[in-house]
């Protein structure tokens, strides 16, 4: 599918080559460091920071930006039989347009801070990418279009990549066929591939990307500058001017190891019914839940490989603190307990842990597989700043508890990889007698 997009563009993309890489050293972002994206560590985000139009009116016409991002990747999917290349469509239309930050100065117009991709575990090789930009003709028929196309399109992120992932080749079938509309004409764009390497024009990175409609000799690529995230042009950072010379659009590659949306994936969900069924007193119950966390945890193609199996272990970490707070609120001493994975509520959060792991052993699981879970279980408590309160953990807490328990196993020596399968086998083995 975007071979044939790039092949319809072809014939209108030669007038319109000016895309360039903004300096690292031309970024005044407060805290802005390049980087280059880790696979299978990092994940990344397309953000189109600006689009800008210098006409939207022109001899009584009206016209509004359209854009149109295409990306093409290595993504895991959910059945787990190893990566494969995906092609992601994302349209900025008019449903979008309508509640966004806009400017509109004259006859020109400006669209700000717009997410095209959500986050992506990176799993190597290259990634594609087209960023187009298009004038829309004011069109009742083709405006209609736009939306239907647009109203699948904006489902992105709302619960990670994977569902969005079925509505792909539909949302990319109608894009193919608007582009070819009289009413919808392209202004700038092009098609880049970023490279898994150390260095060079095309290596995958954090920054910022801009697309010009404009011929390659027109503007020094070296007197484009990003402040707050907006373009400017000039000799030096302290003579810039906001740059409106001509139609662009700013793109923003971003990455980070973190993710902060684990609240919107299946799995944070799971476990917060789990947590509710510990409440209840269900342990048995809440075990099986805590359970199916793990196992979307470990299917999940919203996670890398590391943050999958890491993730595993806090989740379950927490389920044991919130176990031992809720024992203690409620007077339930270990004394009280039997000796069943579902009757002892009243075992510290260390003892729970720490008995999955011995019954994991017992039913045969490597003790090289329990190496890890053993040591975690050990300093447990350092994974928690607030000992008294019932764990509710967020991804601001989540991320703490993934540094931290980085440093523990890091500081243990702990190196190897289990994998987050193995850890749902030990889950699966250790919770029940």
């Amino acid at each position: 599918m975007l071979t044939e997009l790039f092949e319809r563009l072809k014939g209108r993309e030669a007038k319109h080559q000016l895309h360039v890489w903004i300096s690292d050293e031309n970024v005044l972002d407060e805290g802005f460091t390049s980087r280059l994206v880790n696979p299978n560590e990092d994940y990344f985000q397309f953000r189109m920071n600006e689009m800008f139009l210098v006409n939207a009116r022109e001899y009584a016409r009206e016209f509004i930006p359209v854009a149109i991002v295409m990306s093409d990747f290595l993504y895991h999917g959910r059945q787990q039989n190893g990566p494969k290349r995906e092609v992601l469509p994302f349209i900025v239309g008019p449903n979008l347009i309508r509640g966004l930050d806009t400017q509109s100065e004259n006859a020109s117009i400006l669209l700000r801070n717009i997410k095209v991709q959500d986050w992506t575990p990176y799993r190597g090789d290259d990634v594609g990418l087209f960023v187009g930009l298009y004038r829309m003709q004011v069109n009742n028929l083709v405006n209609n279009l736009l939306r239907v196309v647009q109203g699948v399109s904006e489902n992105i992120g709302v619960a990670g990549l994977g569902d969005y992932m079925k509505f792909a080749y539909t949302i990319s079938s109608g894009l193919a066929d608007l582009i070819g509309m009289e009413e919808i004409e392209f202004r700038t764009g092009g098609k880049d591939e970023f490279q898994q390497a150390e260095e060079g024009k095309y290596a995958f990175k954090k920054g910022y990307r801009v697309y010009l409609n404009a011929a390659s000799d027109e503007f020094h690529a070296d007197k484009f500058w990003v402040r707050d995230e907006e373009l400017y042009y000039g000799e030096n950072k302290n003579n810039l001017k906001r740059f409106d010379k001509c139609d662009y659009c700013l793109l923003k590659v971003d990455s980070t190891d973190k993710r902060k949306d684990y609240e919107s994936l299946d799995f944070h969900k799971t476990w917060l019914r789990a947590r509710s069924q510990v409440l209840y007193g269900n342990i048995t119950g809440a075990q099986s839940l805590l359970l199916e966390c793990a196992r979307q945890i470990s299917e999940s193609p919203d996670l890398t490989d590391d943050h999958q199996e890491i993730l595993i272990e806090l989740y379950l970490a927490n389920f044991e603190k919130v176990k031992e707070r809720h024992a203690l609120l409620n007077g339930i001493s270990k004394k009280k307990s039997n000796s069943t994975r579902g009757g002892a509520q009243g075992l510290t959060a260390i003892d729970s842990m720490m008995s999955l792991v011995q019954n994991a052993q017992k039913k045969g699981i490597d003790s090289k597989d329990l190496k890890g879970l053993a040591t975690t279980s050990k300093h447990l408590d350092k994974l928690f700043t607030d000992k008294e309160n019932m764990p509710e953990p967020d991804s601001v807490m989540l991320n703490q508890q993934i540094d931290k328990l980085k440093a523990i196993k890091l500081s243990n020596k702990l190196t190897d990889k289990v994998g987050a399968a193995a850890m749902v086998n030990t889950l699966s083995a250790g919770l029940f007698k």
